[in-house]
C-alpha cells in the first residue's frame, strides 16, 4: 500500500470544521421551512445561503489545489484544471439571472466534488476517513440546498 499524502492526517480537526460548516446551510433551510424569506440582520435567506454556498464551493474547489501541492506527481493531470473550471462555473452561475436555481447548481457541484474525491480515494491520495467525512457533509449540505431550492 502506498503512503497517502500527509495533508489530511491532522487529529480529526477537519471533521469538526466540516460539520460546523454545515450549520449555516441547516439554519437557512430551517428558516425556509418555517416560512421565512428574510430574517432581521441577515436579510434575504436565499441570498445568505447562495453566498455562503458560493464561498464554500470555491473553497472546496481550492482543496484540490492542496491535494495537488501535497501529492505532486501522483495527482490526476486534470485536477488543477477541474478545480479552476468548477470555481468559475459557480461564480458565473451565481452572477446569472436570479431565476437560475443556484442552490441546485451548488448541490450538483458538491456531488461532482464528491465524485472527484472518490477518484482521489481510489488512487489512495486521500484517506477513507476523510472521504467518509466528505460524503456525510455533502449529503447534509445537498439535502439543505435541494430543499432550499424549492422554498426560495
Amino acid at each position: 500500500m502506498r503512503a497517502r499524502c500527509s495533508m489530511f492526517h491532522h487529529v480529526k480537526t477537519y471533521q469538526y470544521y466540516a460539520f460546523l460548516g454545515t450549520l449555516p446551510f441547516i439554519g437557512c433551510t430551517l428558516l425556509f421551512l418555517m416560512g421565512y424569506k428574510a430574517y432581521p440582520i441577515l436579510g434575504s435567506i436565499r441570498q445568505v445561503i447562495e453566498i455562503y454556498g458560493l464561498v464554500i464551493g470555491s473553497f472546496m474547489a481550492g482543496t484540490f489545489w492542496g491535494v495537488a501541492v501535497s501529492c505532486k506527481d501522483k495527482i490526476p493531470k486534470d485536477l488543477l484544471l477541474f478545480s479552476n473550471i468548477w470555481a468559475l462555473i459557480l461564480w458565473v452561475a451565481f452572477l446569472w439571472p436570479p431565476e437560475l436555481p443556484f442552490p441546485w447548481i451548488l448541490a450538483f457541484a458538491f456531488f461532482v466534488y464528491l465524485w472527484f474525491d472518490g477518484e482521489l480515494l481510489k488512487r489512495d491520495l486521500i484517506s477513507d476517513e476523510y472521504f467518509q467525512t466528505r460524503f456525510k457533509v455533502t449529503l447534509i449540505v445537498n439535502a439543505c440546498l435541494i430543499t432550499s431550492g424549492f422554498f426560495s
